[in-house]
């Protein structure tokens, strides 16, 4: 199978490496060092605990370079998807799907949710429609994404742990496309499930990174001095709640109990956020994907979110001035 994957970073290059070794041809959209490094060695290195090798891969600068492929990855951050959207036509061909495998809630979640919200564009995420216009909802395939890995040097991935990957047709169900996707996908060390109902696997995730990821960005901690602090512990189990109740209004069941989603949380030790190492790295956040579009939805449905509203607007105000300072 023909494998294009837009974005290079961590997660990219991780399955990249792993489709490469099983076999798919696997051609990487990625710039700068990236690109360079790739090019050069023709491969990417992959190092987990267990095991260490290198995997042939393809790069590319352009989608006209890479051409037409049997399916599409998205693994770009959500502040650059407008400009990727409008340059995907030359990898698609007539029945290509695109696997929107991005962090918190996609530009595409109220198309095919049925109910009065169906097909609403939220604009935190899509205000100008640029999105939904370059990637046609019959194209997409969403995606949840277990796995924490890093470009520790170009064309190397250092994988930390998890690997797995679950995968939903926004109209819900299980179809023969997610089917052979997931046949054709899953190999060692990549575990692809299919879901019947993606939205619940999207919000499952994103409550714990909406609370998590936010607040060790604005403090600099780890997941376990996070709550093991009395204040920042209750900000996280505030937002939890409220974003349980968010999603229960929407009739999306969230499983599992909030005391059981801390005690996941506190078992990652000192770990990092992603969100947390961009802003160490000068690396623009995903805040808009991770808790501004959550306010949006939760203004159109009615539910409070006090707490939700307040770590919304300092994020906002952090990745603002990170990309000022970038900018600089």
């Amino acid at each position: 199978m023909k494998i294009c994957i837009y974005g290079a970073g961590a997660v990219g290059g991780h399955a990249g490496a792993l489709w490469a070794r099983a076999g798919h041809e696997v051609t990487l959209i990625a710039r700068g060092s990236q690109l360079e490094a790739i090019r050069k060695k023709g491969q990417l290195s992959y190092i987990a605990k267990d095991e260490r090798f290198a995997a042939p891969v393809r790069a590319a600068a352009t989608p006209e370079e890479a051409g037409v492929q049997d399916v599409v990855v998205l693994t770009v951050k959500a502040p650059s998807l407008s400009e990727v959207a409008d340059r995907l036509g030359p990898l698609l061909g007539p029945e290509t799907p695109i696997i929107a495998a991005l962090n918190g809630i996609p530009w595409w979640f109220f198309s095919g949710i049925g109910g009065a919200l169906d097909g609403r564009r939220l604009a935190t995420l899509d205000p100008d429609g640029r999105i939904a216009a370059g990637i046609p909802i019959e194209r997409v395939i969403g995606c949840v994404l277990y796995i924490a890995a890093e470009v520790t040097a170009p064309a190397e991935i250092t994988h930390s742990f998890g690997g797995r990957w679950v995968l939903g047709e926004p109209k819900n169900g299980v179809t023969p496309r997610l089917e052979g996707l997931i046949k054709s996908l899953t190999v060692p060390g990549l575990t692809i499930q299919a879901s019947a109902a993606i939205r619940g696997d999207i919000c499952h995730k994103l409550i714990g990174n909406m609370s998590g990821n936010t607040v060790s960005a604005l403090t600099y901690a780890t997941s376990i001095e996070m709550l093991e602090h009395p204040g920042t512990s209750g900000v996280i189990m505030a937002m939890l709640k409220e974003g349980i109740a968010i999603s229960k209004a929407l009739g999306v069941t969230i499983p599992g109990s909030i005391e059981e989603r801390v005690g996941i949380m506190k078992s990652l030790g000192n770990f990092k956020s992603s969100t947390l190492q961009d802003v160490e790295r000068g690396r623009p956040i995903e805040a808009d994907g991770l808790i501004l579009s959550v306010q949006e939805i939760a203004r159109l449905i009615g539910v409070p979110t006090p707490t939700i509203d307040v770590i919304g607007a300092l994020i906002a105000l952090r990745a603002k001035t990170l990309l000022k300072a970038l900018s600089a």
